[in-house]
């Protein structure tokens, strides 16, 4: 599993993943839904073979600041578990993304496509 991941990253370096955003959002759905999940909340089997925290854990979000969820994304994990993004995202990237990790937003529902909407 962990090779596969690392493939994945690793094909995603050869061109810009982010697509250039800068926008937290964006930048979470582009390089964090793979393991985390498209609302911070990991598959069972991420969150059992890789360990692969659940961004809405009251527990968990209680020990995140934008500087610790910055660091992991540029140094990622001790463990490696989770890789690091550095040279992949810019530190504006890292910052916006830290930051809407951290941000009570990032527990909101996401918004119905305006298609869905009446």
């Amino acid at each position: 599993m962990k090779a596969v991941l690392t493939a994945c990253i690793l094909v995603g370096a050869c061109s810009d993943p982010t697509g250039g955003s800068t926008e937290g959002p964006v930048l979470f759905a582009k390089l964090c839904t793979q393991c985390h999940g498209a609302t911070g909340k990991p598959s069972d089997s991420m969150a059992q073979s890789l360990k692969v925290r659940d961004l809405t854990d009251p527990a968990v979000r209680a020990t995140l600041t934008q500087a610790r969820v910055k660091e992991q994304i540029l140094q990622g994990s001790a463990t490696k578990t989770m890789p690091s993004f550095q040279g992949l995202v810019t530190d504006a990237q890292a910052d916006a993304l830290a930051a809407w990790v951290v941000s009570e937003q990032f527990l909101a529902p996401p918004a119905a496509p305006a298609s869905e909407r009446k």
